[in-house]
């Protein structure tokens, strides 16, 4: 998913020019805001491919598995045989219990938690994108914020804003390391006492853990500190951990060793022991789902673990709206039941990654393109353009950036510029690898012809 700053504003302000509506004040607002169905049908609608469509657009914007989904398909065709029950209301909207039970094993199998997870602690519904909007309507008020870091993930800003009205308040770090307990209170400290003092009351911090677009796992101590802090000012932690088993490990050679700290592996929130002297369990949730480490995102499953009970019934009121159909559940519990087969998939998937990683930043290198360096995680480099924008020569380099955008688009690519992101300053894209090879190695030439480089 992507922000509404990418999509159609022609389209927007046509709706908002019309004299006469049949819709409600509410309907109008939402049909007056830009249209995602605009933004997307150019992508979608004209997918790069080497041998039917040449010319098509490459999409290294959108954060997906690529590699992988040929592996969900095979796993789907040889092992999933729909039965009738599937095609029925079976067990209701809230995730088939033996789809909870095969996460709650998951969760115990690769996030070590340090208290045994129920099936009874996890709510399941149609992605982690309609848990984000439910969130939004349970612990929100219209107009309520919600903590995030610059950069950020483009689409929460959707995600809670849409429907629930909640408010995106960013933290900037100024420099500092946003992933140090220090660099990171202070930061959302900051823009807590600034976002109270204008009149935004903040009900809770979201953190991607690992980041996105960083690929950057957080230090426990820094999760420690920032459970800290939540509770010192009573609101909500949630801990967005969908890139959890998507971490790498580069091939030997000099992309193996850019980085002069040692990298920090991912550990979940939910391994913390005692984490209830810390933050009052009510308070701390943890969002993971199938689109990610699975690579199956058409299967629209997330997950939400909570010990919140409260929390957990205001959800399961609105879960109706956000039902996952049954193919899909017992598609995702076969995935995650088969262990064999799942450990292999997260072993290639990891090789793959640390692979096209590893060509990316050889590629940028040879052209001079810096990038964040830590990165370890996800699907993406964080990758720094700002020479380019001083390179045209204009005073207002948030307009120089969407120039630069305008070029890849025009080139044949598409990437997430920073100002989708959040990002502090102009000049940063995130640029998604996860592409076999060829098609990796295609849509960075069209990046790069676009630069000049």
């Amino acid at each position: 998913m992507v922000s509404r700053l990418l999509l159609d504003e022609p389209f927007a302000s046509t709706i908002k020019m019309s004299e006469t509506t049949t819709l409600s004040a509410r309907g109008l607002a939402l049909a007056s805001q830009p249209s995602y169905r605009a933004f997307a049908t150019p992508v979608i609608n004209n997918t790069y491919d080497p041998k039917t469509n040449p010319q098509g657009i490459i999409n290294l914007g959108a954060a997906e598995n690529y590699t992988m989904l040929p592996s969900v398909a095979a796993f789907t065709n040889a092992h999933f045989r729909a039965t009738p029950n599937l095609f029925s209301y079976d067990q209701g909207a809230w995730g088939s219990s033996r789809l909870r039970a095969a996460l709650a094993k998951h969760l115990h199998r690769h996030f070590h938690p340090a208290e045994e997870v129920q099936p009874q602690d996890l709510l399941v519904a149609n992605g982690c994108m309609s848990l984000c909007e439910m969130l939004g309507f349970s612990l929100f008020s219209p107009g309520d914020g919600i903590l995030l870091s610059r950069p950020c993930y483009a689409a929460f800003e959707s995600d809670f804003g849409t429907r629930a009205g909640v408010k995106c308040v960013y933290a900037s770090f100024h420099g500092q390391d946003q992933f140090s307990p220090k660099g990171a209170v202070e930061g959302y400290e900051a823009a807590l006492v600034e976002a109270q003092a204008a009149g935004t009351q903040i009900r809770a911090l979201l953190v991607c853990h690992p980041h996105n677009p960083l690929g950057q796992s957080y230090p426990r101590e820094t999760l420690i500190a920032l459970m800290e802090f939540c509770n010192k000012h009573a609101i909500h932690l949630i801990s967005d951990e969908i890139y959890a088993l998507s971490t790498y490990t580069l091939a030997s050679g000099p992309e193996s060793a850019t980085s002069a700290a040692p990298t920090e592996p991912f550990r979940s929130i939910l391994s913390i022991p005692d984490a209830a002297a810390h933050i009052d369990p009510s308070l701390l949730h943890v969002l993971y789902g199938m689109s990610k480490d699975l690579a199956a995102g058409g299967l629209r499953v997330g997950m939400l673990h909570t010990r919140n009970s409260e929390l957990w019934r205001c959800m399961s009121a609105m879960n109706q709206f956000h039902w996952i159909p049954g193919p899909a559940d017992a598609i995702a519990t076969a995935m995650l039941e088969d262990e064999v087969w799942l450990d292999a998939f997260l072993a290639k998937s990891r090789q793959k990654l640390g692979e096209m990683s590893a060509l990316s930043r050889r590629l940028f290198r040879e052209k001079g393109i810096p990038f964040w360096e830590e990165s370890r995680a996800g699907f993406f480099l964080w990758v720094d353009l700002r020479a380019w924008l001083a390179g045209t020569g204009k005073e207002d380099l948030w307009q120089a950036e969407r120039e630069v955008n305008e070029g890849f688009t025009k080139a044949g690519v598409f990437l997430t510029p920073g100002e989708v992101s959040r990002a502090e300053e102009p000049g940063w894209f995130r640029v998604v690898f996860s592409w076999d090879e060829e098609t990796l190695r295609e849509g960075l030439g069209r990046m790069f012809k676009a630069l000049g480089v």
